[in-house]
C-alpha cells in the first residue's frame, strides 16, 4: 500500500475510533438525564454491540497507536514533498478568489467598480473544457470589484474590509475579498510606507444586482464614498454573448505639445494595425495633445480618464512631476491602478486589452494586423485557456541610430522616419509587451498578466519573434543598460522596414487629423519622454516579468509559433 493509502487507512481509522468515543460520551450526557446505568448493560441508546461502550485500555491503547502512526506518516508526508496528499494532479474546485494577503484599514484612490461574473471548473486541464468531457458541476460566482489604493501609512494587518452593497429594498454588509496588485520581489526595500493597488472583491449573493458599492473597515459603518455600479457593458455582453477586439492601455500621461503630431501618429499607426479603442490615463497634458484626446474621444476612438495622486501626495501638475520622478516605486504601483481599471472598463467589450507606452508599437511581422496574427496563433489548441496573455518581444530604436533621409516626410512621422534598429532582441522576459486576455487574467501588471484567473492557466505565452516584435522609441539607451547597449544594442544593428506597408495610409490619415485640429502638421517629434513623463535618467529601472529589476527576470512563459 502507498504512503498516501496508508495515510488515509490510518486517518479512518482515527476518525472511527474517535467517532464511537464521542458516541458514548453524547449518549451517557442523555441517558444521565433519565436515570442512573448498569455496569453491564452499555448505553441505553447505544442500540447493543460494541459501538457503543465506554472507552476501554485497549482502545486507548489502539487510539494511542493510531494517534502516534498518524504523527508519523505526517512528518514523512511533509518532508518528502511539502503536500499532503501527494503530487499527483487533482481536480481543483475554486469557490472564492485567492486568499487575501492583507487586509486594508483604509482605501484611497477609488477609480472604478465593475459587475463581474466567472465560471469556475473542476476539470484539471483546459483541454477538458471544450470538449464536454469534464463531467463535473459548473458554478458561477458574481462579484463587484473595486480597484483601489491602500494607504500604508494607516494600514492596520489583519483589519477586514467590508463591502456595503446597496438594492432597491437595502443595504447588504458582506465581508470583502482582498488581493494585492503587486510582487513584493519587485521592491524588496519597501517598508510598508506606500500607496499599494489592490483588488477589492465583493461577493454577490442571490444574484442581485447592487445598485452602488461602498468600502467600510467594520459592517455597517458610515461610508466616505458610494460608488455607483455600472451594469450596462454586461448587459450588452449578455445579449450579443461576443468581446471582440483589442482596447490599449496607457499609463498616466504628463506630455508637453511637442508630442501633440507625434501622438496622432502613433494613434493612427496603432488603428491601422488593429487597434479599436484606447483608454489613456492622463495627468497633465499640454493644449495641443489635450485636443487630440478630445477629438479621438469625441469620435468614440478614446477614453480619457483624468488621474490623480491619492491621500496627501501632490496633484499641483510641477509638484506632480517632480514627485513621480524620485518616487520612482510608487509611481509603478499607480501605473498598476490605471492598467487594472483599463481592465475591467474592457472586461466585457473587448476580447484583449494591450498595455502600451506612446514610444511602443507592437507590430506584426507576417501579417497585417493583431486579429490575423491572432487568428494564426489560435491553430494552437485551447490557446487562451492556456495562457492568460500572449507576449511579445522588444527591440530598441534610438533616435541617435541613422534615420531615413526622406524630405517627405515631415518630422513628427517619428516611426517612419527611424528606421535603423538594434539587431538584437531583448531576452525574454525583458520589456516585452501583451496581448492580455480579458477571459483569463484576473488582474494585469505593465508587461503581462499578473493573476490569472483560472487555476490552471499560464500567465503568459511568448509569441516567436519571427510573428511580432515591439517597437520600442527611445532617445537614448536606459541609464541602468549603458554597458548592454554599448555591447550590444548601439553595436549590432540593421534597417527595418516593417512599417512601410502602412505608409500611404497613415500618412493621409494622419495629415487629416493635424489639418482638422489646426496644428497644421507642425506638431514635433516628442522627446524622451515615456507616457508618464520619464527621461533617459529615471531611475528604478523597469518592473519585468517575474524579476525585480529587467537584468534579473525569470523564464516563465512558453513560445508559441
Amino acid at each position: 500500500m502507498s504512503v498516501d493509502g496508508i495515510f488515509i487507512a490510518v486517518s479512518f481509522y482515527l476518525i472511527s475510533v474517535t467517532g464511537a468515543t464521542r458516541q458514548s460520551t453524547a449518549t451517557d450526557t442523555v441517558t444521565d438525564t433519565a436515570g442512573p446505568m448498569s455496569a453491564d448493560s452499555g448505553s441505553r441508546g447505544g442500540g447493543g454491540g460494541g459501538g457503543g461502550r465506554l472507552l476501554t485500555p485497549r482502545r486507548l491503547l489502539a487510539l494511542l497507536a493510531a494517534s502516534t502512526a498518524l504523527s508519523i506518516l505526517l512528518y514523512l508526508r511533509w518532508t518528502s514533498s511539502g503536500a499532503f496528499f501527494g503530487a499527483s494532479p487533482r481536480p481543483v474546485f475554486i469557490t472564492q478568489p485567492p486568499t487575501p494577503t492583507a487586509q486594508p484599514d483604509t482605501l484611497e484612490g477609488l477609480l472604478q467598480r465593475d459587475f463581474y461574473s466567472r465560471e469556475w471548473e473542476t476539470c484539471g486541464s483546459p483541454e477538458q473544457l471544450p470538449t464536454g468531457d469534464c463531467r463535473a458541476k459548473r458554478r458561477i460566482f458574481a462579484y463587484v470589484r473595486v480597484i483601489a489604493m491602500r494607504d500604508g501609512y494607516r494600514h492596520s494587518a489583519g483589519r477586514q474590509v467590508h463591502c456595503q452593497l446597496r438594492y432597491e429594498n437595502g443595504t447588504e454588509s458582506v465581508p470583502a475579498l482582498e488581493q494585492l496588485i503587486w510582487q513584493s520581489r519587485w521592491d524588496p526595500q519597501n517598508t510598508g510606507k506606500l500607496f499599494d493597488p489592490v483588488l477589492v472583491s465583493c461577493p454577490l449573493r442571490g444574484g442581485l444586482m447592487p445598485l452602488s458599492v461602498a468600502l467600510t473597515p467594520i459592517p455597517c459603518a458610515a461610508a466616505d464614498t458610494d460608488l455607483a455600479v455600472d451594469v450596462t457593458p454586461l448587459r450588452e455582453w449578455q445579449s450579443s454573448r461576443r468581446r471582440d477586439g483589442f482596447a490599449v492601455c496607457v499609463k498616466g500621461l504628463q506630455l508637453g505639445d511637442e508630442w501633440a503630431g507625434r501622438l496622432v501618429e502613433w494613434i493612427e499607426l496603432l488603428r491601422l494595425i488593429g487597434a479599436d479603442a484606447f483608454v489613456f490615463y492622463r495627468y497633465d497634458t499640454g493644449p495641443e495633445v489635450s485636443r487630440v484626446l478630445e477629438h479621438y474621444e469625441a469620435q468614440g476612438v478614446a477614453t480619457v480618464v483624468n488621474a490623480t495622486l491619492p491621500g496627501f501626495q501632490p496633484n499641483y501638475p510641477p509638484a506632480r512631476r517632480r514627485y513621480l520622478r524620485a518616487a520612482v516605486w510608487q509611481k509603478r504601483r499607480f501605473e498598476l491602478v490605471h492598467y487594472n481599471d483599463c481592465l475591467y472598463r474592457s472586461l466585457y467589450r473587448y476580447r484583449f486589452v494591450v498595455p502600451l507606452d506612446v514610444d511602443e508599437v507592437l507590430v506584426p511581422r507576417q501579417y497585417r494586423t493583431w486579429a490575423e496574427l491572432i487568428e494564426h496563433l489560435e491553430v494552437n489548441p485551447h490557446l487562451l485557456q492556456r495562457f492568460a496573455s500572449l507576449s511579445v518581444r522588444h527591440v530598441y530604436f534610438f533616435d541617435n541610430l541613422t534615420q531615413t533621409p526622406d524630405p517627405g516626410l515631415p518630422e513628427h512621422f517619428h516611426a517612419l522616419r527611424h528606421t535603423e534598429r538594434s539587431a538584437n532582441i531583448s531576452g525574454r522576459g525583458f520589456s516585452s509587451k501583451a496581448f492580455v486576455s480579458t477571459r483569463g487574467a484576473l488582474t494585469v501588471f505593465n508587461h503581462y498578466a499578473l493573476a490569472p484567473l483560472y487555476p490552471y492557466t499560464a500567465h503568459e505565452g511568448r509569441i516567436v519573434p519571427a510573428q511580432a516584435l515591439l517597437h520600442h522609441y527611445r532617445a537614448e539607451c536606459p541609464r541602468d543598460l549603458s554597458a548592454e547597449c554599448r555591447n550590444n544594442y548601439y553595436r549590432y544593428t540593421e534597417t527595418d522596414h516593417s512599417l512601410e506597408r502602412y505608409r500611404g495610409q497613415l500618412v493621409a490619415a494622419v495629415t487629416q487629423t493635424l489639418t482638422q485640429l489646426g496644428l497644421g502638421g507642425e506638431g514635433g517629434a516628442g522627446g524622451a519622454a515615456h507616457s508618464e513623463g520619464e527621461t533617459s535618467t529615471d531611475r528604478g529601472g523597469d518592473i519585468d516579468a517575474d524579476g525585480g529589476h529587467r537584468a534579473h527576470t525569470s523564464d516563465v512563459g512558453k513560445d508559441i509559433q
